[in-house]
């Protein structure tokens, strides 16, 4: 203590240490950022791996039928925008809208006698038709990356009365991303043509959702429909 060398060593130490505290820190960011660099492009690619596999089977339906394919763009559209008045994040609006986009990729998988009926399905037919849910989300499974869209494709057509299907949920256990689905889908059924009904206009097509709110249709997403 008090030695010239050993002060000069107790100064040296916390030089070296500054030094070492700098460069310790310089090598935790650059390790940090090369991590961040590596997860993007793995990110990126996970990413342009799910839209083209998202692609094909928007494709496949385009070419099965061009008509669904055109609902299912207004429902993406309009579900995007109930989910803005909503409050949804920008994460949760891109989901939701491939999810709109893919909604009925099951309806590849029917037969044309269910497909394309002009009038009413049968009972047995309604059966047969309701399968179209499962089988989305089974053509969406093998693909990376759409676990979250297969999840609000599988409930956009439960219902907040529990009379919906394929699980028959109620209420908060459906995902608030296919319950905005759920009205979407429905406000574009009814205002576009179909062969066995003329298209409604908007203010009526809402008028007959109002009579479903809170038993068929969700109704905060109701209200969220009216405003867009």
């Amino acid at each position: 203590r008090d030695s010239p060398m050993a002060n000069a060593d107790q100064y040296a130490m916390i030089g070296v240490y500054f030094i070492v505290g700098i460069s310790a820190g310089h090598l935790v960011k650059t390790a940090s950022y090369r991590k961040w660099q590596r997860d993007e492009v793995l990110r990126r690619s996970r990413q342009t791996e799910m839209v083209q596999g998202l692609t094909g089977l928007l494709t496949a339906l385009a070419m099965r039928d061009a008509d669904t394919l055109a609902h299912s763009r207004r429902v993406a559209a309009i579900s995007v925008k109930i989910g803005s008045q909503m409050g949804f994040e920008h994460e949760t609006l891109v989901r939701l809208r491939l999810a709109g986009l893919v909604h009925d990729i099951g309806k590849t998988g029917l037969s044309d006698d269910i497909l394309f009926k002009d009038g009413a399905l049968t009972e047995a037919q309604t059966v047969l038709m309701r399968n179209h849910v499962d089988m989305a989300v089974s053509m969406l499974r093998p693909i990376a990356g759409t676990e979250d869209i297969a999840r609000i494709v599988s409930m956009h057509h439960e219902c907040p009365d529990g009379s919906g299907y394929p699980k028959g949920l109620i209420g908060d256990a459906i995902a608030s991303e296919a319950r905005a689905l759920r009205v979407a889908d429905v406000f574009v059924a009814l205002t576009e043509r179909r062969p066995y009904h003329a298209p409604l206009e908007i203010g009526a097509a809402i008028a007959h959702i109002d009579t479903l709110s809170g038993t068929k249709v969700d109704a905060a997403s109701l209200m969220a429909l009216r405003t867009v």
